[in-house]
């Protein structure tokens, strides 16, 4: 699930993910923590999606719903080109080893007027695109193959296909944390090999009644 653009924006969706850059509990995460401190990854009311889900530490999660944004390699770090989906995770953990199996669906969300952000998680385009991957410390490769985003979640206007996508996404304190993006798109361009580590995605837990979550530019500086 990407979300492109030419000259300027191209945002980036989510139905895939390359390999993962180690994670280093330390001073990455905290890292990580200074610079999207204007983020809020935790609040979230009682009638929020998603609070059926177990996100007690070491004791993985059950039905997870979780906002995905993904900003590209084309306009770096910029929300405004940010593409949007909804995802329902469940992490089958093997204790409170970091290791196990998740399993992952996400849906691309529609955007608005000028490619405004979507304002609820019911405002999904097309089908899931569902896998899932092994989990080894916290870390796994979400292989999605051929994959597509509807041209009402593209700001291009335009549907984009893949012909094979992976997400590699992190795992840290009882939810997904961030992601990066890897692949070859083939419409409504071509570019052979997606660079990870410029197509960032960030999770957050969706606010009351379904509602999308802001996101800030910082969020997407690196994965962690």
């Amino acid at each position: 699930m990407l979300r492109f653009w030419t000259a300027g924006s191209f945002g980036f969706l989510l139905s895939a993910a390359s390999a993962v850059a180690c994670v280093t509990p330390g001073n990455d995460y905290t890292a990580y923590e200074n610079r999207t401190a204007d983020a809020d990854f935790t609040s979230m009311g009682s009638d929020d999606a998603g609070s059926d889900a177990d996100t007690s530490a070491g004791a993985g999660f059950t039905n997870l719903t979780l906002v995905m944004a993904c900003t590209s390699q084309v306009d770096v770090s910029q929300v405004a080109d940010a593409t949007y989906f909804v995802v329902s995770t469940t992490f089958h953990e093997d204790g409170a080893t970091g290791n196990g199996t998740l399993d992952y669906q996400d849906t691309a969300l529609l955007l608005g007027t000028n490619n405004a952000p979507p304002t609820n998680i019911s405002q999904v385009a097309g089908a899931p695109a569902v896998t899932s991957g092994t989990v080894t410390d916290g870390k796994v490769a979400l292989n999605f193959g051929m994959t597509s985003i509807p041209s009402g979640a593209s700001p291009l206007g335009a549907e984009i296909d893949f012909s094979s996508t992976v997400l590699s996404v992190i795992i840290q304190g009882g939810t997904l944390l961030c992601g990066t993006l890897g692949g070859t798109v083939t419409e409504p361009m071509s570019i052979p090999m997606l660079t990870p580590s410029q197509n960032i995605c960030v999770f957050q837990k969706p606010g009351a009644g379904g509602s999308v979550p802001t996101y800030v530019d910082s969020q997407f500086l690196s994965c962690p």
